[in-house]
């Protein structure tokens, strides 16, 4: 329960007075978590995020999963970073296959839970 509700905290970089700015998807921090960033642009340059490319390269090998997980870009005040967001429960309030292969993953990685 932990760490469902620590995947569907949305990160305080992305807040203000307590809410979240990102919009687009009604579901994100109800069902569905933002997770790491693969790709960002600083205002300068774009760069690449190790672990979350290094997340996408995994999960665009688990064909089962697809629709389970999908990238969105977060754009703020000239920068942005491009995100994968992941289904963490289904419609019943259960934890999602890919909540639990992600789970594994970042715990193989050493990355927590």
């Amino acid at each position: 329960a932990a760490e469902i509700a620590e995947a569907l905290r949305c990160p305080e970089e992305y807040t203000e007075n307590g809410h979240t700015w990102i919009t687009g998807d009604p579901e994100l921090f109800r069902t569905w978590a933002l997770g790491p960033a693969f790709m960002r642009y600083d205002g300068q340059d774009v760069h690449q995020e190790e672990e979350g490319a290094d997340l996408v390269f995994f999960l665009r090998n688990l064909p089962d999963l697809r629709g389970e997980w999908q990238g969105i870009r977060v754009e703020r005040h000239g920068w942005w970073r491009d995100h994968v967001i992941y289904r963490v429960l289904d419609d019943a309030g259960e934890p999602t296959r890919v909540f639990r292969v992600i789970a594994a993953w970042r715990a193989r990685r050493g990355d927590g839970a």
